[in-house]
């Protein structure tokens, strides 16, 4: 767990300057250049994409990181500590699945443009079209074992929580969005889904990457969560 930690400065006595670094721009634009590598140059993905989706990447290691490291403490606690406060880590949670999604939209909309025989130019792209292009992609490799159903729910899921701060279907009924902003309910399907799709659409998956620092073991509910984690 301490290569989760940020490390602290100690204000009494020398002081410690320094972080626990993200992985490196370079190994994520190595990753995403890997994910279809077309022959034809202009139906690769652009080096300006590659290296946005980069940059998130490395804010969603951020944010793994400290949520992983609550959730550890919570656990080993039976909830009497925890690190962050309610608030930020549900609010953290949200923007994990969001960011996470968007991150999977711009690699599924890439695969859409080229499938649709485009070139690196503007497109448009629903939902429907990012997932199912990420779904047909995915399904080609060897290692990925979700059945086609199986990822384009898990997939479908992840808007549902990505589109929970637009409120786009609201009634006296409903709950607040914050009551299911748990690790059980938000962060952890959204982690497991990312980590297992994104990950296997590339050999080049940086493999010390905290987005990578658990792996499921169970399944449970609509989700296919990991009740139980090990390490990779």
């Amino acid at each position: 767990m301490q290569r989760l930690q940020a490390i602290a400065v100690d204000l009494d006595g020398e002081a410690q300057i320094g972080y626990i670094p993200p992985t490196r721009i370079a190994s994520w634009v190595a990753f995403l250049r890997q994910i279809a590598p077309y022959a034809d140059p202009k139906r690769r993905m652009a080096e300006r994409l590659c290296r946005n989706i980069g940059h998130r990447l490395q804010l969603l290691e951020f944010f793994a990181a400290l949520l992983l490291l609550d959730y550890e403490v919570k656990r080993q606690s039976r909830g009497a500590t925890s690190t962050l406060h309610e608030t930020v880590s549900r609010m953290m949670m949200h923007q994990y699945s969001a960011l996470a999604t968007h991150v999977l939209e711009a690699v599924g909309t890439h695969l859409h443009r080229v499938n649709a025989g485009e070139s690196n130019d503007p497109v448009s792209s629903t939902d429907d079209d990012w997932i199912s292009a990420i779904v047909e992609q995915r399904l080609g490799g060897d290692r990925f074992n979700y059945a086609r159903a199986d990822l384009k729910e898990e997939l479908i899921a992840m808007c549902r929580i990505r589109d929970q701060m637009t409120l786009l279907q609201v009634g006296d009924r409903e709950s607040l969005d914050f009551e299911s902003l748990t690790y059980e309910a938000c962060f952890i399907p959204s982690y497991t889904t990312f980590a297992d799709t994104l990950g296997a659409l590339s050999p080049k998956w940086p493999k010390q990457t905290v987005l990578n620092e658990r792996r499921k073991v169970d399944i449970g509910g609509n989700w296919r969560l990991r009740t139980e984690w090990e390490n990779q």
